[in-house]
């Protein structure tokens, strides 16, 4: 018996379907950002919210040749932090329709929460049965470069 098959995914800041052509457009791919926080208002609980969009896309397909009936899969993101702390995770059900052998898959997220600089990696897993434990398929990683600077409020 043949499986969904993760083929690939990518981090960026915005994707868009179009609705005719059912092709979909990734826009701005994020590799590594950038960022100054005022030292003084680091939160004790060391964990920002930066206030960045951002999708996760991943695209599959259905290796087996009976496509005559409609499937389902399961599929989960983590983001996890450079000490490997689990920050966030998301889970999504995918339906696959009756004749359909691919299908990309898109989670969209607001804020994107960090605790230090260093490399973040999302990491993309999935499942073909509820029961079932999620096997990781993917890992897309993310750089955070931090400038802690004190600004001045005077200014």
């Amino acid at each position: 018996m043949k499986h969904m098959k993760h083929i690939w995914s990518i981090l960026c800041q915005n994707s868009i379907i179009d609705s005719e052509t059912n092709t979909i457009s990734l826009y701005n791919s994020l590799e590594e950002i950038k960022i100054n926080i005022d030292k003084s208002k680091m939160p004790a609980d060391e964990q920002i919210k930066l206030p960045i969009e951002y999708d996760v896309v991943s695209f599959w397909i259905d290796e087996d040749d009976d496509i005559n009936k409609e499937r389902k899969f399961y599929t989960e993101v983590e983001l996890l932090d450079p000490n490997k702390k689990i920050i966030s995770s998301t889970s999504t059900e995918y339906i696959m329709k009756k004749g359909i052998k691919r299908v990309r898959g898109r989670i969209k997220n607001k804020g994107l929460k960090i605790t230090i600089e260093g490399r973040y990696w999302f990491k993309v897993k999935m499942k073909e049965k509820k029961s079932d434990k999620f096997k990781e398929v993917a890992e897309v990683p993310l750089d955070i470069i931090i400038s802690y600077k004190i600004l001045d409020s005077k200014k």
